[in-house]
């Protein structure tokens, strides 16, 4: 046997020493199964599908469109800002989001790794084990995830400062935790933003389990200061910035929805609370019985489900997939889905007269879809950004190329470098024939991994011909564009009007001229510009009239009818109201009269059989849709 070492004490006494061994206060405090076990797996399964399947990260893209650009230029400018780590890498990885399933397995391994740190955290510090730490923080970020505004950044930093600081807690000896506070310090501030103060709060209870309280108090002494020092230094700007940047606790993605920010700070006090909760209650969880363990497992899993469901609008995503086809111009996808709705948007309603008057489908089923009250058809100079590229798309079709600059020129200032708007200003500059610019864009297009290969294709067939003769669409657009835009505001009226004065085979033109004097209500300007049928004989074959357009005509000669005494002549250009049409006018007519004209009393009778007419859209418009301008996950922009 080796020899014993032997303290020595002054008056000859000898006292074996005898190493004892460290209690092991690491316990197991009951929960649900970690994501390693048979159930962890399974919520990671559901996760994955739920945002797959019913969040859609496609319509993420759509919404938040992450720029992001190869080279240094794009990658410094990411050194100057709070987060900018974090705010890189999220831009790039976003870029899967077109791809839905890859982009649902980032989002599912980034919220999996954020419950899993503060898992790790809580039993760092405490020495308890509890899975329940770990999946309530990923529906919090499921919840916060339905809002599809909600940025990938923000997890990210959020996964910095809790996969750090739960490292933080291996590290027992005093020197070790000094020198990881001054190399972690600058790389978690660059990398988290203003996940930095969570992670400085998280040390200090570090520090503050261990009876360390000066140090606890120096560490949340530090992290107060750090952001302010920053913003004196290496990151001027405001406060705001230093102190908020990449912490969702306001901001656009919101959308007017203080209930959200109520979230998201949930989500960063939660890891705080429950270390302390954990570290200082007693262990009641250990005692209770394994059948008790399961139904408490399965009323919080209920209880997470009944949270994350009741927080996502179906119809707001149903706006979403709408806008999404209707950019792609996707128009039968975009008609099938308006039975879906429940409510809708001023952009809603551009997006499904459009799919209308290039599905040929305005003049007969204008009033069966949503539809504004008493409005333009559009409006060339929109109020809210989420338009500039809605509007650009609609007079860039119809010719109208200066105004569709100007609306995405404005979108580009608003918006950013986004690519979809890079293509369409590419496509606006051949039209315009100034390639020299167009191969400024594309050469910004390029360096998009998304659009890298179109940009090539396109610069190489701009070499052998400038102005994209053999291109079907620019082709198209040439033939009908104008070259002189009426100067300072003007109605969508006199926008029509010069485009069918340019060229009066516009059909477009013809379709949303017509198709504003329906929802304005005014049959006598339908009447005079019926002869402007025989224009699009493959539109309108055989003398045919569409039947909204029979209906202002029907309307429009009773008007006349009832003021001077006499039928007036119908200068239909040798066109005739169908019998059909006629028949249903005498009915509409027939049920008024049986209340006296009294059209409120009349109103229910007639919406059963003549809702989608223009007769019953003219006697109540401003109330005929029955259906809101308004979505809980979308301003209301009336």
């Amino acid at each position: 046997m080796g020899k014993r070492k032997i303290r020595r004490y002054s008056r000859g006494c000898e006292i074996p020493i005898v190493k004892r061994k460290k209690a092991n206060k690491m316990r197991h405090w009951p929960g649900l199964g970690g994501l390693g076990s048979p159930r962890g797996a399974a919520y990671f399964c559901l996760c994955y599908l739920y945002v797959w399947l019913r969040i859609k990260p496609n319509l993420i893209y759509h919404v938040q469109e992450p720029v992001f650009f190869r080279g240094w230029s794009f990658f410094e400018g990411f050194f100057q800002i709070p987060g900018g780590l974090s705010e890189y890498v999220a831009r790039l990885a976003a870029q899967s989001y077109t791809f839905g399933w890859l982009g649902a397995l980032l989002i599912t391994l980034v919220v999996a790794g954020i419950g899993l740190s503060s898992r790790e955290f809580v039993r760092g510090v405490t020495g308890r084990r509890s899975d329940i730490v770990a999946l309530v923080p990923v529906v919090l970020l499921l919840v916060l995830h339905n809002r599809y505004r909600y940025d990938l950044a923000f997890d990210l930093s959020l996964f910095v400062a809790l996969a750090l600081a739960a490292f933080s807690t291996r590290l027992q000896h005093g020197v070790h935790r000094a020198l990881f506070a001054v190399l972690a310090s600058p790389l978690v501030y660059w990398s988290a933003g203003g996940g930095w103060l969570l992670f400085a709060l998280l040390c200090g209870i570090r520090e503050l389990s261990d009876r360390r309280y000066v140090t606890s108090l120096a560490w949340i002494g530090f992290g107060g200061g750090l952001p302010w020092l920053a913003s004196l230094t290496i990151y001027p700007g405001t406060l705001t910035n230093a102190y908020l940047q990449l912490l969702p606790l306001d901001g656009a993605y919101q959308l007017g929805a203080p209930r959200v920010g109520v979230v998201a700070i949930l989500l960063y006090a939660f890891v705080p609370i429950s270390t302390l909760l954990v570290r200082y209650a007693p262990p009641i969880m250990e005692h209770i019985r394994p059948r008790y363990r399961l139904a408490g497992e399965l009323t919080l899993l209920l209880l997470g489900g009944l949270l994350i469901h009741g927080t996502f609008d179906i119809n707001h995503r149903t706006m979403l997939q709408i806008d999404r086809q209707a950019r792609l111009q996707n128009w039968s996808d975009v008609l099938a889905r308006v039975p879906e709705l429940t409510a809708y948007d001023v952009l809603t309603v551009y997006n499904v007269q459009l799919a209308l008057c290039h599905s040929g489908r305005l003049s007969k089923e204008l009033f069966t879809h949503p539809h504004l009250q008493n409005s333009a058809i559009f409006l060339p100079s929109p109020e809210a950004p989420s338009r500039l590229l809605a509007l650009g798309d609609n007079l860039l079709d119809l010719g109208y190329v200066n105004k569709a600059e100007h609306m995405l020129q404005e979108a580009l200032e608003v918006l950013g470098d986004r690519p979809s708007i890079l293509r369409r200003l590419v496509t606006i500059n051949v039209l315009k024939e100034r390639p020299a610019a167009a191969k400024v864009y594309l050469g910004l297009l390029v360096r998009s991994p998304l659009d890298r290969l179109w940009a090539e294709q396109y610069l190489l067939a701009l070499e052998i011909d400038p102005r994209q003769e053999g291109n079907a669409q620019i082709r198209r657009v040439r033939e009908v564009m104008v070259n002189v835009d009426y100067p300072g505001f003007f109605a969508p009226e006199d926008i029509m009007r010069q485009l069918l004065d340019h060229n009066p085979t516009n059909l477009l033109a013809f379709d949303q001229l017509m198709g504003h004097y329906l929802q304005t209500a005014q049959a006598d300007k339908i009447v005079q510009n019926i002869h402007r049928l025989a224009t699009f004989p493959k539109a309108f074959p055989d003398m045919t009239i569409p039947r909204l357009y029979e209906e202002a005509v029907m309307l429009w000669a009773t008007r006349v009818r009832l003021q001077t005494g006499s039928m007036p002549a119908l200068p239909l250009a040798g066109r005739r109201v169908s019998n059909s049409t006629q028949k249903r006018y005498s009915e509409f007519s027939q049920l008024l009269a049986a209340h006296s004209g009294d059209r409120v009393a009349a109103r229910q009778d007639l919406a059963i059989g003549h809702r989608d007419t223009f007769w019953y859209y003219y006697l109540y418009r401003g109330a005929e849709t029955g259906v809101p301008i308004v979505s809980r996950a979308t301003p209301t922009i009336q």
